[in-house]
């Protein structure tokens, strides 16, 4: 059962990952963002994105999703 939740976390961690690249990327593209600013914003998400995975994969596992 947990294998199959965590699968599911990385599913939808994958999802939000892909459109924050997309929105970063096109904002730094559209507005000039230099390349720090926009590596520090890809960093921050990957660190947003693992306490966010983590939170889904607690909820689910505690309620035998």
């Amino acid at each position: 059962m947990a294998i199959r939740n965590l699968s599911r976390a990385d599913s939808a961690g994958l999802k939000i990952m892909v459109a924050a690249v997309g929105i970063i990327a096109f904002a730094s593209a559209i507005l000039r963002i230099e390349g720090g600013i926009t590596g520090y914003a890809l960093v921050g998400m990957i660190l947003a994105l693992t306490v966010i995975r983590f939170i889904l994969f607690s909820r689910m596992d505690s309620k035998g999703v």
